[in-house]
């Protein structure tokens, strides 16, 4: 995956990581002790840092990494990374959820990181809790493309280049970025699309579009979701100024592009011709 990194993360075992983390933590609960949980997040972040670095502990902030597709770039930043070997995601929120882990877990995967911890600081108490990232770079390229012969194949190789690039498993929203600005940029491909009920005008709703009358849309459901997904989007076909919506789902294993249209079950009709790994 290209992705440029200041630092090149070595594999490391739970000891390690429990070593390291022993410190972070007793820090982290120190500040919570004397800050509360009233505070915004960059507060936390520099006060941890801090404490850390009076610890003798090498401590980076806002670590710069950056993904890279043909000349598309997008630069994420790591909130902390300690020892040169940790990855940290701090959070000021009510409650830990799985949202959370999911962002350190696509940010392990872009840094080739193996081990990472979120740090709530916004609960009553300190809430924590770690996460491993077990799908190897080269796995993530292990998948099959199969796509429907009605979409139009310069999109579909696109869509094929970009996840052989990256692998499966990236946050969504990454890939669409992408794909929009090799199609030409946000404000030639991102559209506000009329919207109605019962043919009544309800107001716009915004999609990233293929051609004329045709949205893309982007998922990584695996099989047993993807009747609610189909079925969701005939919905928002019936109710958007639309023809058809390129169906982009990436699942690990399985990269699929099915037309939807708003006569044709996608799932039923669905006859790739094409199938490669």
């Amino acid at each position: 995956m290209p992705v440029k990194s200041p630092i090149q993360f070595e594999v490391i075992s739970m000891e390690t990581m429990r070593n390291i983390d022993y410190q972070v933590m007793r820090s982290a609960f120190a500040i919570h002790n004397e800050l509360g949980n009233g505070n915004n997040e960059i507060m936390y972040k520099r006060a941890l840092g801090n404490e850390l670095f009076q610890d003798d502990i090498t401590v980076s902030l806002e670590l710069p990494v950056e993904l890279i597709f043909g000349d598309f770039r997008k630069t994420l930043y790591l909130d902390m990374v300690v020892d040169d070997r940790v990855v940290y995601e701090l959070k000021a929120a009510k409650q830990l959820t799985s949202s959370h882990e999911n962002q350190l877990m696509n940010y392990l995967i872009l840094a080739q990181s193996n081990r990472g911890k979120v740090i709530n600081f916004g609960s009553a108490v300190v809430e924590s809790r770690f996460v491993k990232s077990v799908i190897s770079s080269s796995d993530r390229k292990i998948f099959e493309f199969i796509f429907d012969e009605r979409v139009d194949k310069k999109f579909c190789k696109l869509v094929e280049e970009l996840v052989s690039d990256w692998g499966t498993g990236l946050a969504i929203g990454w890939y669409e970025e992408a794909l929009v600005h090799c199609l030409g940029g946000f404000s030639n491909v991102m559209r506000d699309i009329p919207m109605q009920l019962k043919g009544q005008p309800i107001g716009s709703q915004r999609f990233p579009m293929a051609r004329e009358k045709t949205a893309i849309q982007i998922t990584a459901l695996k099989t047993q979701n993807l009747r609610d997904q189909a079925n969701l989007h005939h919905k928002i076909l019936r109710a958007a100024d639309l023809d058809s919506i390129y169906w982009v789902n990436i699942a690990r294993g399985l990269v699929s592009i099915r037309l939807v249209t708003k006569e044709i079950d996608c799932l039923d009709k669905f006859q790739p011709s094409i199938k490669y790994g």
